[in-house]
């Protein structure tokens, strides 16, 4: 009888409890005040920047850094953070809101947001690209101090997701 060979992470498991990287949000906007940055994003576009951040050359520093950080104090598991990489998220702050003039976001709206090339394009790079940072840092420190480190995708809602729960 063959046994499937049984994935890394579950061995992790089995033999001990295993770490995952801690809060983004409050070390990422701390680091945003660090940055001496001369841009200014608009208030609208705060969300969408943060979300763009592995793009930017200057952030994706920053969070290659957090990233580091997060091995280098016995993480085993760093997510992407990328709770926000998704169509319907970045359509927030690429989509004319129909509520501003008296209409809604009814399943025809969503279904545009859902089809648009250029908002699928943009979370899958974003997505695409935090997974990249990350795998590549967990494994450096994987290297570098001979035990396996994983990757993992956003551990959050979005706010989206949490009115249309809301809505239910």
């Amino acid at each position: 009888m063959t046994r499937t060979q049984q994935h890394p992470l579950q061995t992790v498991l089995e033999n001990r409890i295993a770490i995952i990287d801690g809060r983004w949000h409050d070390d990422s906007h701390l680091r945003d005040d660090e940055r001496t940055s001369a841009e200014t994003v608009p208030e609208r576009d705060q969300g969408s920047q943060e979300q763009r951040r592995p793009l930017q050359p200057d952030a994706a520093a920053m969070i290659c850094d957090i990233h580091r950080r997060f091995l280098d104090a016995g993480a085993d598991i760093i997510e992407t953070n990328t709770f926000g990489a998704t169509s319907i998220t970045q359509s927030e702050f690429f989509v004319d809101d129909p509520r501003e003039r008296g209409g809604r976001k009814d399943p025809e709206f969503y279904q545009k947001i859902i089809d648009d090339k250029f908002l699928n394009d943009l979370a899958f790079e974003i997505n695409e690209t935090s997974a990249r940072q990350c795998r590549e840092w967990a494994d450096r420190v994987a290297n570098a101090t001979g035990r396996q480190r994983f990757v993992a995708g956003p551990w959050a809602l979005d706010r989206v997701s949490l009115e249309l729960a809301r809505c239910r």
